[in-house]
């Protein structure tokens, strides 16, 4: 289900080429966080810089359903151009924000945080990431340095490759309590704990040694409380 909807009306049907022949809002159909305002409205205005635009809501504003997001008004044809692909990006830049948003309501009283990693993807990842932080949440920067689990399979790789690397930020992944143990003793100083049980996650944080602890799970909605729970 689409998460916006655009209401796109030409008011002169007999002359849709006219200066200003078409008007149109894109209106919110559920709760949420309003994302890729900036980004849609520059759409428009590269479309066609006589595009008349109103913006109705910022970026990170919270939005319920009938909110509208923005408004334009100009030539009938500019504005079908473009109003599919402007649509597609607010369904998944407000979907995006919206559902971190509801996660991280479900942590909002525990002393955690919800951390995404940066997408890097051409093109779709620039659009992804910022509507992680229009949600509020926060990204892993691409300039940490960040080792993979498939990268290092013993205690001796894994402190060879750390003493060759100079950073205030550095994450490593572990997938068991023997290389997270071994990783309590080095100079990374965030440990990424991937598929963790809950039982393990108790043991990890209380014996992380000043480490900054991730768990990387597979999160659901009905787990993030526990999983949270834990650190």
């Amino acid at each position: 289900m689409k998460f916006v909807d655009e209401v796109i009306t030409a008011t002169n049907t007999k002359n849709k080429n006219s200066k200003h022949s078409s008007g149109g809002i894109f209106v919110v159909k559920s709760r949420g966080i309003a994302s890729g305002i900036n980004l849609v409205a520059e759409i428009f205005k590269k479309n066609n810089p006589k595009n008349i635009l109103y913006v109705i809501k910022k970026d990170g504003d919270f939005i319920n359903r009938g909110d509208g997001l923005i408004s334009v008004r100009g030539n009938y044809n500019d504005i079908i151009k473009v109003k599919d692909t402007c649509q597609n990006l607010f369904s998944l830049t407000c979907g995006v924000s919206s559902t971190i948003l509801k996660y991280l309501n479900e942590i909002r009283d525990l002393d955690v945080k919800l951390l995404f990693q940066e997408n890097m993807i051409p093109g779709i990842g620039e659009y992804w990431n910022e509507a992680i932080i229009n949600s509020g949440c926060s990204i892993i920067n691409h300039k940490d340095v960040y080792l993979d689990k498939n990268i290092w399979e013993s205690e001796e790789e894994i402190h060879q490759i750390l003493s060759e690397i100079d950073d205030d930020n550095i994450y490593v992944e572990v997938s068991n309590l023997v290389e997270f143990n071994a990783l309590t003793i080095s100079k990374c100083t965030h440990i990424v704990c991937v598929d963790f049980t809950l039982a393990d996650l108790e043991y990890v944080v209380e014996n992380k040694n000043n480490k900054i602890i991730i768990a990387k799970n597979n999160m659901t909605f009905a787990g993030i409380r526990a999983i949270a729970n834990k650190q």
